[in-house]
């Protein structure tokens, strides 16, 4: 598909969406949209994530009672991920 042939280029993650957005759209028809949603659905899944802090196993953390000294952690900002070691939690008063 051109998906499989657009993926294997190591392109800037911007060109990259562009490109398979565009690929998208020429692929498209009625008879035939699986390509077209395949690329979509890629481009979906590449999608930046919302910045964050995650556990270990990728799920969010709301609250320092979430974690405890020792755990890692993942901090998404606004261009690429932290990995990080807690030292020391506390609660604050609201």
């Amino acid at each position: 598909t051109c998906y499989e042939d657009i993926v294997q280029y190591k392109l800037d993650t911007p060109y990259k969406t562009m490109a398979l957005f565009f690929l998208a759209l020429k692929s498209w028809t009625p008879e035939n949209p699986e390509p077209c949603l395949e690329m979509l659905d890629y481009l979906t899944c590449t999608a930046v994530p919302e910045p964050g802090v995650t556990d270990g196993d990728g799920k969010q953390i709301r609250s320092v009672l979430q974690v405890q000294a020792g755990d890692r952690i993942g901090i998404r900002i606004r261009d690429g991920k932290i990995r990080a070691q807690v030292t020391d939690t506390g609660v604050d008063r609201l």
